[in-house]
């Protein structure tokens, strides 16, 4: 599918929490190898302010007029756009974790909870940017592009859907049909996109550096999520190698937002909950600035010692303090605030810091924290990570190397605690490129998306078929007739695969044949459900859940009872592959498992 003549680039877009990140490269004209020096990233983004970011926030604004994304949304975001009919967004990705998504779904925006906007409108926006300036990028008027957009691998499928959907609306989906034609003509064609997983991405980018690991560990630790896979290098022919997963994908919300949270509740804590709740509705412009000084202090935070498995340090934290710049747009809300709905004429931020004695003082332009206090940001999110791969390591001994990716991975802290932690067990490596390897590999994932050689079917799954109804072996409560007096069984679950079973990827992993359910039937609606089970008899059964579906149109309806399509599914992929072909017509289509079918 990627390396079809007609397609000429591929692109990537590492959709982040905190921040993004596109890369683009050409398809080798002769065939050779993609290497890594093919791909390019851009060298900044516009209004980051010189700084050359090879990433950019995944912030957008929406006002009555325009939509900024990135350092020019957070640039736009003033206190008079906060009290307008604007719309600002940041995190937002982490809607999709854990969450019932419905295409319909109403996103409230990030400070202002009295206004919302479809979710499904906010990431496309989203999408949009970054697809155009992926465009931009590429030294060439109309590329041919394959669109490679990465997922986190711990995400259930709906939400892989979502995005999907986003991407089709953001116009990443649209093919030329007719370029010979003026104007072109356009359709949606889904082979144009492939979902892929964020850690096997950076399982990709660092090949090369785990080539003497057999069985290794990739942490991608996010803005959101921290995602964790285990791998395992195949030989294959002459030197060519593959991956093959060696356990389910784990993790969970670990990533380096929620040390910001907890910073944030310690702000509430100093200030009172009702002044940063003010100042969150009133001059959300104030906190996200204080923020962002937290988030520079945080950055350079390289203390000496690590966290044991439940948060502690591991040696004796001195008084030494950690400044950061006072927010100036901060200090000036929370005195507004003081002196306006307090009635403290002559409140001093100095006088309500001593005051207060949590850890926090004021010296004339900074802010000087207690380290103590400073560490506790990150015990409660790095301890739950380090207990958890400690769980893994304990069940999968062959573990030789942790490779550590993504931007939170650079945090001195996380590296301190992990070697502090695993590195009698296994070597511990920190990616001279973490920011990067995600986008860098989903090129070379698109290019090559068979070198993940087999992965594990994380649910059961099959569909729900009719047979003729057989008093021995149906249930009774599923017994009906149809429309030509036949009697059947109808809700029959047909497994397709197991759950914990090893897929090779490039092989389909069932198969079977469908036929009319009626006579004069124009259309089959195959039903794709779910379980954390083996062993299903029906789809009616607790725990089973209906996940999606694909259609297939009838043709010759004339032809009654005498039509049938063989259906072929690839579980193995990041999203389930269909191939119908029609066996009166011969026409065969490719599609992916619709998993919002239910919903629309």
């Amino acid at each position: 599918m990627a390396q079809s003549e007609e397609i000429r680039y591929i692109v990537s877009i590492d959709f982040g929490t905190a921040f993004s990140g596109i890369a683009y490269a050409k398809y080798p004209e002769d065939g050779t190898k993609l290497k890594d020096s093919n791909i390019k990233l851009p060298q900044k983004w516009p209004s980051d302010g010189g700084r050359g970011e090879k990433k950019v926030p995944t912030t957008i604004l929406f006002d009555d007029s325009e939509v900024k994304f990135g350092f020019e949304a957070i640039k736009a975001f003033t206190p008079s756009k906060q009290n307008s009919r604007c719309f600002y967004f940041e995190y937002f990705k982490m809607e999709l974790y854990d969450k019932e998504i419905s295409k319909n779904t109403l996103l409230q925006t990030t400070y202002n909870k009295d206004l919302s906007m479809p979710m499904l409108k906010v990431f496309s926006g989203a999408l949009k940017h970054l697809k155009d300036a992926a465009i931009n990028l590429i030294p060439c008027k109309h590329p041919d592009i394959h669109w490679v957009i990465t997922v986190p691998a711990i995400w259930e499928a709906d939400a892989r859907q979502f995005m999907r959907e986003a991407a089709k609306d953001a116009g990443i989906l649209k093919k030329n049909v007719a370029p010979l034609e003026k104007p072109p003509r356009y359709t949606d064609d889904p082979m144009k996109l492939t979902i892929a997983l964020e850690p096997e991405c950076a399982s990709l980018a660092l090949f090369d550096q785990s080539k003497d690991q057999k069985t290794y560990m990739i942490i991608d630790c996010g803005g959101g999520t921290v995602d964790l896979c285990i791998h395992q290098k195949v030989k294959g022919f002459g030197d060519n190698c593959t991956i093959r997963e060696c356990g389910l994908p784990s993790g969970d919300g670990w990533g380096s937002t929620f040390i910001d949270k907890a910073f944030e509740s310690f702000l509430e804590t100093v200030f009172t909950f009702a002044c940063i709740d003010y100042i969150r509705k009133n001059n959300a412009f104030a906190l996200c600035n204080m923020l962002e000084k937290f988030r520079n202090a945080k950055e350079d935070f390289e203390p000496k010692y690590a966290l044991h498995l439940d948060g502690t340090p591991t040696e004796y934290v001195s008084d030494t303090v950690v400044t950061m710049e006072a927010s100036p747009p901060f200090c000036k809300a929370v005195s507004d605030y003081y002196v306006t709905k307090k009635n403290q004429t002559n409140f001093e931020m100095k006088d309500l810091l001593i005051k207060q004695n949590k850890g926090l003082y004021e010296n004339y332009s900074q802010f000087e924290l207690d380290e103590k206090i400073f560490v506790t940001f990150f015990s409660p999110t790095l301890s739950k990570l380090l207990r958890h791969i400690r769980g893994l390591i304990t069940l999968n001994k062959d573990i030789e190397t942790l490779f550590v990716v993504g931007g939170f991975g650079l945090c001195k802290l996380l590296e301190n605690s992990l070697r502090a932690a695993f590195e009698s067990r296994c070597t511990v490596i920190i990616s001279d490129n973490a920011k990067t390897d995600v986008v860098k590999g989903a090129i070379l994932y698109g290019a090559n998306p068979t070198i993940i050689s087999e992965r594990i079917s994380k649910k059961t799954y099959g569909i729900a078929v009719s047979r003729s109804f057989d008093p021995v072996k149906h249930d009774e409560t599923h017994r009906f007739t149809n429309k030509e007096g036949k009697e059947k069984c109808r809700n029959i679950f047909l497994k397709m695969v197991e759950e914990g079973t090893s897929i090779t990827t490039a092989k389909f992993s069932f198969e079977t044949t469908v036929t009319p359910l009626n006579k004069g039937d124009t259309e089959a609606n195959i039903r794709i459900y779910e379980a954390d089970r083996p062993n299903i008899t029906y789809v009616t059964e607790m725990g089973v859940k209906l996940v999606g579906s694909v259609k297939h149109p009838w043709p010759n309806p004339e032809l009654g009872y005498d039509r049938s399509a063989k259906v072929k599914f690839n579980f193995s992929s990041t999203e389930i592959l269909v191939v119908v072909m029609d066996m009166e017509t011969e026409n065969i289509s490719f599609t992916t498992v619709n998993f919002l079918a239910n919903q629309y």
